[in-house]
């Protein structure tokens, strides 16, 4: 055989590696995302299993048809498998951890081996060589429209925060479960070890309470004994000893502790804020001075399918660490109850692979008031603020095809809406996913679950609950009802009034379903619930849609008879 022969020969050779490589390539990123759940990495930008399914798909559907064109047509051939190759590595070093990058090996060697050297085989050609600067142009376009998808999708929808990041020993602070006479606080990314958190009043002497920071890098710390209507400064810092008081300290941050009896409350919520923003909207949450923030959902979108605990409470951390949020969750308490992007993928239910991670996580890192106990149980509390009850509903953990809640938390819902609504001034019901929907099999909102809506309506109507407000989130609008279109008990009893607040920081949407006091689809939105209570038998409450720039979009005003 010639040295020409030899040379064709060793072509042949390679480009028949290389066509077998890609299909094994093409396989793997076809079908091995439809077989197994690829751990993800919580330090990456996280755009979701579902797109990141499909991408994989379209990455593998490409090798494929790059390695049976490069028969025919190696030219296209082998820019198809050049071009897959290029977007395996992109997205799978930008979505998933270290171990996952094995995938994109067949179709990386499948586009280089037809144009590197090997000692003792022809060099590539010039046409080889022209062939793989084609894919690397085509890639470089596609992976640029991809960037461009994500940052109109997930950069900020408006100004940024004028806040500073705080310079404290934990990572983020987060204050929650607060009464009048007690409050939690969790601390996260700390170092393993003892911490002490030295807490004042202004008029009152430094006291200490500690905790040891958990193997996930969280510690927990219950004050009690507090001053009602009292404001507090806190610092949280490792502890010397037992019982030594840095009375030198200063404060990380503050919160108040509401005070016993009938008084005015202000509520904030809202929802839908991409993972790490640092949106002026929290800024303008803590200008209304809430005595409660209420997050209803997607406090980032991770979309995370891990079952470990220590992934969730790292990225609860990349977001409530901005220093927007660092400013937001220290100072007021807050009370979160997921919806689906931040409990597990899109439309998760308690088939989600997230669902232990999502729910040891909760138990381990969210100050909270009322959480049940048990590893499987949901996230559902109940608390009061003056005369105003605020009960939260878990509609993701214990979701199935038949149901939103579950039997035993719809039947603890209805047991305390009936007896909050005839002991408190005001009920505000926290729902994450909408209400006021028709209805639609399979729907991820209410209307997909007709039936468990009506019997909760009827036991609405069956007692007569008229001192009940509904916040809302999920939809990425803004939107206010007077009642006129959340009643969906048999009897045609009358609805409640409603406030959807978001998106807090994602692009807006519109609804075809009807508000009465309006529909608003920016981005940088939230909701208040502002309670005038006096002590007497009619209470006051306002309802209004706020932007992050501080202007009121739309407004509602109630009056309610307090419960005898």
């Amino acid at each position: 055989m010639g040295d020409r022969e030899e040379q064709h020969s060793g072509r042949r050779s390679r480009r028949r590696a290389a066509r077998l490589l890609a299909l094994i390539g093409g396989v793997l990123h076809a079908w091995v995302p439809q077989l197994l759940v690829l751990p993800q990495d919580p330090q990456g930008p996280t755009i979701g299993v579902p797109a990141t399914t499909v991408g994989l798909f379209i990455i593998g559907s490409i090798a494929v048809a790059g390695a049976v064109l490069s028969g025919r047509l190696p030219s296209i051939g082998r820019a198809l498998v050049g071009t897959a190759a290029i977007l395996s590595v992109f997205l799978i070093v930008w979505e998933f951890r270290p171990t996952t990058w094995l995938i994109s090996a067949p179709l990386v060697v499948a586009a280089l081996l037809p144009i590197i050297p090997v000692q003792g085989v022809a060099a590539p050609t010039t046409e080889s060589r022209r062939e793989a600067l084609g894919a690397i142009a085509v890639s470089g376009y596609l992976i640029w429209r991809m960037l461009r998808a994500y940052n109109d999708r997930f950069l900020p929808t408006h100004d940024e925060s004028v806040a500073t990041k705080p310079d404290w020993e934990a990572e983020w602070l987060w204050v929650g479960g607060v009464t009048s006479t007690t409050a939690r606080v969790s601390a996260g990314g700390l170092a393993a070890g003892r911490y002490a958190l030295t807490y004042w009043s202004n008029d009152g002497v430094p006291e200490m309470v500690v905790a040891d920071a958990n193997t996930n890098g969280v510690a927990r710390f219950d004050i009690d004994g507090l001053t009602p209507g009292s404001d507090y400064s806190y610092s949280v810092g490792r502890a010397i000893d037992e019982t030594g008081l840095d009375e030198a300290a200063t404060a990380d941050a503050n919160f108040r502790t509401p005070s016993s009896g009938a008084q005015n409350v202000t509520i904030a919520f809202g929802s839908c804020a991409s993972t790490g923003s640092n949106g002026a909207v929290f800024d303008a949450i803590r200008a209304t001075d809430p005595d409660l923030f209420v997050q209803l959902g997607d406090l980032h979108y991770g979309n995370l399918t891990s079952r470990h605990p220590a992934d969730h409470i790292e990225m609860l951390g990349r977001s409530i660490s901005t220093p927007a949020q660092s400013a937001l969750y220290s100072s007021v308490p807050s009370a979160w109850i997921w919806d689906d992007h931040d409990y597990g993928p899109n439309d998760s239910d308690s088939t989600s692979p997230a669902r232990a991670g999502a729910l040891g996580a909760y138990r381990q890192a969210v100050p909270h008031w009322s959480v049940a106990s048990g590893d499987g149980a949901p996230i559902n509390q109940a608390f009061t603020i003056g005369r105003v009850r605020v009960i939260t509903s878990d509609t993701r953990s214990q979701r199935t095809a038949g149901t939103m809640l579950g039997p035993e938390q719809e039947a603890w819902l209805i047991r305390e809406l009936v007896e909050s609504a005839a002991t408190q001034a005001v009920v505000v019901w926290a729902m994450p996913t909408p209400w006021n929907f028709p209805e639609v099999a399979r729907s991820d909102v209410w209307g997909g679950f007709p039936e468990e809506r009506r019997r909760i309506a009827n036991a609405i109507a069956a007692a007569q609950i008229d001192n009940l407000v509904m916040i809302s989130g999920d939809w990425h609008l803004s939107a206010i009802d007077d009642g006129t279109n959340t009643s969906y008990a048999d009897d045609g009893y009358p609805g409640f009034p409603l406030i959807h607040g978001a998106p807090l920081d994602r692009p807006g949407s519109r609804t075809n379903q009807p508000h009465s006091h309006g529909v608003f689809s920016n981005a940088g939105q939230f909701g208040t619930v502002e309670v005038f209570d006096d002590g007497g038998d009619v209470i006051d409450v306002r309802l209004t849609v706020r932007l992050w720039n501080g202007d009121r979009l739309g407004e509602l005003s109630l009056s309610m008879s307090a419960a005898a």
